[in-house]
């Protein structure tokens, strides 16, 4: 009768450690879906990160070029056209001699020119400030 209750009592401790073991089981699979789930935000974000740094990449290469275009507009203004090293903004027509009246007309061109290139100038400087935002923001 001895023997009988000391094996209920070891059936009963088994069964116990058997539905421990299965609960420990169960957390751990959970445990391993979340890490399959950081890893596949950690790849996404790795992504992210790789396509961010091509658009600062590319928009360095756009504000050099408009800083690149300011400077020869600057130099277009203050060198002779002959000494200019890049075409007139528009060539005066044959039939309609150059005068000192158009020279206004020409300044409020370079003008126009000069504020359009600053503006696009401002715009890439957005543009790289807010992918180094996404950046940052990414990497956090």
């Amino acid at each position: 009768m001895a023997q009988a209750t000391q094996i209920k009592q070891q059936s009963a401790q088994l069964e116990a450690q058997s539905a421990q073991i299965k609960q420990q089981r169960t957390q751990l699979e959970a445990q391993s879906a979340q890490i399959e789930t950081l890893q596949s935000d950690l790849a996404k974000k790795e992504k992210d990160l790789t396509s961010l740094r091509k658009q600062l990449v590319q928009s360095g290469n756009v504000l050099q070029q408009v800083q690149q275009s300011l400077e020869r507009v600057q130099l277009s203004a203050v060198l002779p056209p002959s000494t200019t090293p890049f075409p007139t903004l528009e060539a005066p027509k044959a039939d309609k001699p150059q005068t000192d009246d158009s020279l206004p007309e020409l300044g409020n061109r370079l003008d126009k020119l000069f504020s359009d290139t600053l503006s696009n100038l401002n715009n890439c400087e957005k543009t790289a400030q807010n992918t180094i935002f996404h950046l940052v923001k990414s990497i956090s």
